[in-house]
């Protein structure tokens, strides 16, 4: 797996998404590619990164009725940012990437942290019929896993949309640590929450890389 910078990762609440969704007119996540690309056209030596759409539930109503979001969640940085418009979303990838200041008052950004850890789930149906059969089954065994484990409220379970690798599916991702895992199968649930998500372990047979 190749070097990564950032992951921005818009709530949409829902997975239906198109097959290319970086291209898709009126999304968040148009505009975020868009950022990224003239972001590392001002510092090429940046290492690439990655945009995706998940299934989180948004807990905003869209500040603007033209697209399909204004939340983000951004990685490393472990951030839920609300209110994130085509005025604003280049201050925001700006600092992230380039560390460029910025006052997200001023800009109208809320930031603040996200408290749960991540497990993400490749759930593309529209770019692998595979990962659209896949996900929702390896989804409700994590759902499974967490709730005997009690981790209801320190983890939370979503689906994204393409991260590469098709012959790597299932593809999951723990975060804030970054953590990737290949070939996921349900009955390795409950092992990546105890290892990954409590423990900070990485599981060789399945991974991947990290971030």
């Amino acid at each position: 797996m190749s070097p990564y910078s950032a992951h921005f990762l818009a709530s949409t609440g829902h997975s239906d998404w198109p097959a290319k969704v970086e291209f898709t007119p009126n999304t968040l996540t148009s505009l975020l590619s868009k950022s990224t690309l003239q972001a590392r056209k001002k510092q090429p030596t940046i290492p690439r990164v990655i945009n995706s759409n998940t299934d989180r539930p948004k807990t905003e109503k869209s500040a603007h009725d033209a697209l399909d979001t204004t939340e983000l969640v951004v990685y490393p940085n472990n951030w839920l940012c609300s209110n994130v418009t085509e005025n604003n979303i280049s201050s925001l990838v700006n600092h992230v990437l380039l560390k460029e200041p910025v006052d997200f008052d001023s800009v109208g950004i809320k930031v603040e942290p996200l408290k749960k850890q991540q497990i993400l789930i490749c759930g593309h149906g529209e770019r692998d019929s595979r990962c659209g059969i896949v996900a929702p089954i390896l989804k409700e065994a994590f759902e499974r896993a967490k709730k005997t484990l009690g981790l209801d409220d320190q983890v939370e379970v979503n689906l994204v949309s393409h991260i590469g690798g098709h012959k790597f599916a299932a593809n999951v991702i723990v975060y804030p640590a970054g953590i990737w895992y290949a070939r996921v199968r349900p009955e390795h649930a409950q092992e990546i929450l105890v290892k990954s998500v409590q423990n900070r372990e990485v599981i060789p047979e399945l991974f991947r890389g990290q971030m």
